[in-house]
């Protein structure tokens, strides 16, 4: 039996359910798209379809935001030779006998190429057959066409052959799109894991506060809810040494390790502290284990969703720890949920782009993978002489395998919205061309923005949406983790603004802040809006664009 077509009306998996082919007809004429459905014993899921010929940005934005963005297109075989388009290898080794040729995106009008308006125009030149010349395409590209059966789905009852069917059963040019839907997307956390996040005496009470506000605009009913597990020892040392762990944990003074064996009975403890970090900023506190083991289980239980296939999106607010070292806390961080839950994404994934946004430098994040090329890191935050954490200064930092994969951004005080945007879109749409992610995470710490008691850039919620939105179109997989953030209220609208914006829509800044527990702490405007400063943003546009030219260079792998 052929696959199955249903309309976006009407999805449910059950035969009675089913939309006509008629209906299906229509609505590709009107530009639509369709689900089909595959048989129980073959594939067992579902693609959505529309006709190439009709793409526009909004439906491939639509397309890529409800499936795994991975984009293909059916299309007829003479086509692809008009086009000259061979196979991408020519014994093909797939289980289902999918037909894969060379990748391709438009030879002009696209940046990219993995944009929604990019691969929309890329779809349109496949589809529109009065374009016959094989040089309005350039090879290899971001989307991917597949060479039909002649026969249809009568000769092989796949999605491929469906979408060539379907168009020319509605009178259009037999080249359809065609990508596999995924599941909700998922947003991890529990009761159990607020509370062990709100006990943290750097953050107290920001997590409450920060799935108060997700709830209140019914976010929460969109998403996927993971309840993550505590992270157990033998999972958080694949990163972290024993000896930390165990001093971390201890709950007295008789811990066997010690740094210094020149120390007297009466000092060791002190002794140990001081040698891990554990003082200070880090200083031990009641519920810290607990806190630990769930902010590293909430970021390994979301990587292992993306890992598993059963979201595009995954967030864990409560994570976003970068600053920990493998055996030693720093900057409020007492474990390193990033590294944790990137060593859990390697399961799948063999190339990991890792974005920063944090005020602060992502260090603990970077020297993990300072030797890597499996790991690209991108930090955009503040440089200054004793600014903490005191590094990031140079612009490319990789050593060994890694040269040209730790990549950093020092930004001025004063940064505002178009700055940081600007910057960020011309360094990382580079970092994806020359590194081709499967997968990202991004860790989205919010002490940049305006309201945060730092002061330090002038942020507002734009400068996170814009990123965020700009990550999402490239149609990868993407674990969204919190960070820094010191002003509750600002965090709380920040990141509930992303995750409506995973959720497929945004949240302007001037919409009133919906009635829940905590509504007297956004006074006096009680909307979404973040407050600039009156300062100067110190980063010229010289300054900005040196950057950029610096690690333009500094980037490996470019053709």
């Amino acid at each position: 039996m052929a696959p199955t077509p249903l309309t976006g009306r009407n999805t449910a998996a059950s035969h009675a359910n089913f939309d006509s082919i008629e209906s299906a007809l229509v609505a590709l004429r009107n530009g639509e798209g369709v689900v089909v459905m595959d048989n129980e014993d073959r594939e067992n899921e579902g693609d959505f379809i529309f006709a190439a010929e009709k793409a526009t940005p909004e439906l491939l934005a639509f397309t890529i935001r409800y499936s795994s963005g991975y984009i293909c297109v059916g299309m007829d075989p003479d086509r692809l030779d008009e086009l000259n388009l061979p196979l991408m290898v020519k014994d093909s080794t797939d289980p289902l006998r999918t037909q894969y040729t060379i990748s391709v995106d438009a030879a002009e009008g696209v940046t990219t190429g993995i944009s929604a308006a990019d691969r929309s125009r890329t779809i349109g030149i496949l589809g529109n057959f009065d374009i016959k010349n094989p040089a309005a395409l350039r090879r290899p590209g971001h989307v991917l066409p597949l060479r039909a059966r002649k026969g249809g789905v009568i000769e092989r009852g796949g999605h491929t052959e469906a979408a060539t069917d379907l168009m020319r059963l509605a009178g259009m040019n037999p080249a359809g799109a065609l990508c596999e839907l995924v599941n909700d997307d998922a947003l991890v956390r529990s009761s159990q894991s607020i509370h062990a996040a709100d006990n943290l005496p750097s953050n107290f009470g920001r997590a409450s506060r920060v799935h108060a506000l997700i709830d209140a605009f019914g976010l929460h009913d969109q998403l996927d809810i993971i309840e993550p597990d505590p992270l157990d020892n033998d999972s958080l040392t694949l990163f972290h040494s024993e000896e930390y762990i165990d001093c971390l944990f201890a709950t007295g003074s008789d811990s066997e390790y010690s740094c210094s064996s020149n120390k007297s009975d009466e000092d060791d403890e002190q002794d140990r502290h001081q040698c891990f970090g554990l003082v200070h900023d880090c200083a031990l506190f009641e519920g810290v284990e607990e806190h630990v083991r769930y902010a590293a289980g909430g970021t390994v239980a979301a990587a292992n969703i993306l890992v598993e296939g059963q979201a595009q999106i995954a967030i864990h607010w409560e994570g976003g720890r970068h600053h920990c070292q493998r055996s030693k806390a720093a900057g409020f961080c007492y474990v390193n949920d990033v590294v944790l839950g990137i060593l859990a994404l390697q399961k799948r994934f063999s190339r990991v782009l890792y974005i920063d946004l944090d005020l602060h430098h992502g260090d603990g994040v970077q020297d993990a993978f300072l030797y890597s090329s499996r790991v690209m890191t991108l930090s955009l935050h503040h440089h200054d002489r004793g600014f903490y954490p005191n590094s990031g200064g140079e612009l490319s930092e990789g050593r060994g395998n890694g040269a040209g994969y730790s990549i950093n951004v020092p930004l001025q005080r004063g940064t505002n919205d178009n700055s940081f945007i600007h910057v960020f879109s011309a360094v990382a749409n580079k970092m994806l061309m020359a590194f081709d992610p499967e997968v990202i995470v991004v860790q989205c710490g919010c002490d940049g923005l305006a309201g945060d008691p730092h002061k330090v850039f002038n942020l507002t919620s734009n400068a996170f949406a814009q990123p965020i939105k700009t990550v999402l179109g490239w149609g990868r997989p993407v674990l969204l983790l919190g960070g820094g953030g010191y002003s509750w209220p600002e965090c709380a609208r920040c990141w509930t603004r992303l995750t409506a914006i995973a959720c497929g829509y945004d949240i302007v800044p001037e919409t009133d802040i919906p009635e829940h527990v905590f509504l007297n702490e956004y006074a006096p405007g009680f909307d979404m809006l973040t407050d600039v400063m009156l300062i100067e943003d110190s980063n010229t546009k010289e300054y900005l664009d040196s950057i950029i030219q610096a690690i333009q260079a500094a980037l490996p792998n470019q053709s």
